[in-house]
């Protein structure tokens, strides 16, 4: 299935601070019998976990979470249209699997921080 296209009403890159970027890493374990465990490529491309945060109005937060709800089906397809804060670029991204709905913060004055956990996709 094709990813789905962010919402153009909604900003498309996070907070420039406040942003977390960890590479996951592409190796795993395989038991031996005897002696240490050999390691071996889990995946060939690079994912990436992204948390960062954009801030948005009442109706900017309603339309997020009609997104994520009906065309992401809570969180399970993957969306394209968020700009990568490190490389610049707007590649896919899903939900990552520990926190699949945006967390939402209230800021006062009808705006709100949602903060999301995404994984790029290679």
């Amino acid at each position: 299935m094709a990813a789905q296209p962010w919402p153009p009403s909604l900003p498309n890159q996070f907070e420039r601070n406040g942003f977390n970027y960890l590479p996951l890493s592409g190796a795993i374990a395989d038991e031996a019998e005897t002696g240490s465990p050999m390691y071996r490529g889990r995946f060939t491309g690079l994912m990436m976990v992204i948390t960062g945060n954009i801030i948005l109005t009442m109706t900017e937060m309603n339309t997020l979470m009609a997104f994520w709800r009906t065309d992401l089906k809570q969180g399970v397809l993957r969306f394209v249209g968020l700009v990568d804060p490190i490389f610049n670029d707007i590649p896919v991204f899903a939900f990552h699997p520990t926190q699949l709905a945006p967390v939402l913060t209230p800021l006062g004055g009808g705006n709100w921080s949602v903060q999301l956990k995404l994984i790029r996709m290679p």
